[in-house]
């Protein structure tokens, strides 16, 4: 249940820096909900499940190979099903920046 509400908060913050960008359309702020939904549930399932396995270096594993997979991951979706005119690439870096940041800092 806990990963589950960080997922939420996650799609819910990035939803917001969607719309700050200009991603207002509803079905465009669908798409990062269930595009950021998805990605953080995937990567911080496997981050769950590594961290025994392998201590810090899961940690370090879910920053350099998790994170650029899911910026990638989400761009494609973007650039592929949204409909608002905004650099899709830029809009999955700045998002997962800050909510990377906002998650180190939570922490």
């Amino acid at each position: 249940m806990y990963l589950l509400r960080i997922a939420l908060l996650n799609a819910l913050i990035e939803m917001g820096i969607g719309y700050v960008i200009g991603v207002r359309k509803g079905k465009d702020q669908l798409l990062i909900f269930l595009a950021n939904l998805v990605t953080n549930l995937i990567l911080n399932t496997t981050y769950v499940y590594l961290y025994p396995l392998m201590g810090k270096t899961a940690t370090m594993m879910v920053y350099t190979v998790g994170e650029p997979f899911v910026i990638l991951s989400e761009y494609f979706l973007y650039r592929s099903y949204m409909e608002t005119e905004v650099n899709h690439f830029r809009l999955s870096l700045i998002s997962n920046l800050i909510t990377v940041m906002i998650g180190a800092l939570w922490k």
